[in-house]
Parts: C-alpha cells; sequence; structure tokens
C-alpha cells in the first residue's frame, strides 16, 4: 500500500492489543528492518480503519497478517518506485512464510485412517461457519455477515495426515474468553458412511486423533 514506511499489524478499529500481540509485534520488527528501517506500528495508530484485508484475515481466520506502507506518493512511477522504495520487501515476505509455518504460530490435527484394519485413503474436509461482526454505525445497518471457511485435503496412501490450519476460535472470542470448534468429516470410499469429528484448537496446539477405523 502506498504511502509511508510502515508495518502496519491489527487492529485497525481499536488501540486494545490482538491476543498474538507478542508474536505480531516481533515479527514485525524484524520484517520492518528487513525493509530498512519501517515503522512497526498497529494499524490504528495510523488511522482508524475496519474491514480491512489485513484485519479480515486475522479476525476472521487467525492468519499472521500485516499491511507494508511503501513509497513517497500514493502512485509513485512504477520505475522510481520498484525495487528502490520496496527494496527488502521479498525478505521480508520470507520472514513471513517462515514464521507462518512454524508449528508454535498455528494449529496441527493429525491421524491415521483404517479400512477394515488396513490403512486406506480418505478425504478430509474442515467447515466452519461464523458471523463476522460488523462496525455498529455502517449505513447499511447490518450487525453481522454469515461466512463460512470450507478446507480439504487427502491422506497419504497409508491413511496419514498431518493438517496444518489456523486456529478454530477467532482472537476476538479468545480475547473474551469464549471458544470455537472446527467440524471435521472424513470420508473413505467403499465405507458406508463418513466420520465426524468436533475440535477446538488453538494457535501453537497439537491435536492427535489417533486412529480412526472405518
Amino acid at each position: 500500500h502506498t504511502y509511508s514506511k510502515l508495518v502496519l499489524r491489527p487492529w485497525g478499529d481499536t488501540r486494545e492489543s490482538s491476543p498474538d500481540e507478542g508474536l505480531l509485534k516481533s515479527l514485525g520488527a524484524k520484517m520492518a528492518t528487513a525493509m530498512g528501517g519501517y515503522q512497526n506500528i498497529k494499524s490504528i495508530d495510523l488511522y482508524a480503519t475496519t474491514g480491512t484485508t489485513q484485519d479480515w484475515a486475522y479476525g476472521a481466520l487467525g492468519a499472521i497478517s500485516y499491511t507494508f506502507e511503501h513509497g513517497q506518493a500514493f502512485h509513485p512511477p512504477y520505475a522510481e518506485n520498484v525495487g528502490k522504495d520496496a527494496a527488502g520487501v521479498m525478505e521480508a515476505f520470507v520472514l513471513g512464510l517462515k514464521a507462518a509455518s512454524k508449528e508454535s504460530w498455528h494449529s496441527v490435527v493429525s491421524g491415521k485412517v483404517l479400512l477394515d484394519g488396513r490403512p486406506t485413503r480418505a478425504k478430509l474436509q474442515i467447515v466452519k461457519k461464523f458471523a463476522s461482526p460488523q462496525w455498529p454505525n455502517n449505513p447499511a445497518g447490518v450487525k453481522s455477515i454469515a461466512e463460512e471457511q470450507r478446507f480439504s485435503m487427502a491422506t497419504s496412501k497409508g491413511g496419514n495426515f498431518e493438517w496444518h490450519l489456523g486456529p478454530s476460535t477467532r482472537p476476538h472470542l479468545e480475547a473474551l474468553g469464549k471458544m470455537e470448534t472446527y467440524t471435521l468429516q472424513i470420508t473413505v470410499p467403499g465405507a458406508p458412511k463418513p466420520q465426524t469429528f468436533i475440535i477446538e484448537v488453538g494457535r501453537g496446539e497439537q491435536i492427535a486423533l489417533g486412529t480412526i477405523r472405518f
């Protein structure tokens, strides 16, 4: 985004720290240094916003999320900006990718699927339905918007799976001491019906479902 030299982190609508403030601030500082000394601040310290991609990705998905502000003008000439004002961006991206890949920064669900006592391939699907709260004074008068997350993967030929996910509980609810769950459905070709699991998993947590028998 343009313009300035900033690394912005959640939140954009309140000065209260997110539940992951320590992690986000620490990583933001490293990315800011990689880009030549950008400022590392909360989004609201620039100006108040609601509904930004950064806040939605973190607030709805629990994703590690930032906005970089670059440049000296809102729409600078390409040749004067790319590779100059944006120097170090790829290094910052790599830092972010490495952090997101750490198991301490996300959640892991694992298990092994058997059909009639033998390892088998299976399809896994996670679904989570929730309502995203809206700004109380929005002109449409809408209190919330219904959303749905849906992810899928397949086990290995040997029936094993290790699924790396975001936490099941959204950050603003975690801050209130509440929890949310994922619904995991496992389907095996040849089995009469799928099996369903309700899973609550936090950032840095690992859930081992063990052997799942069909």
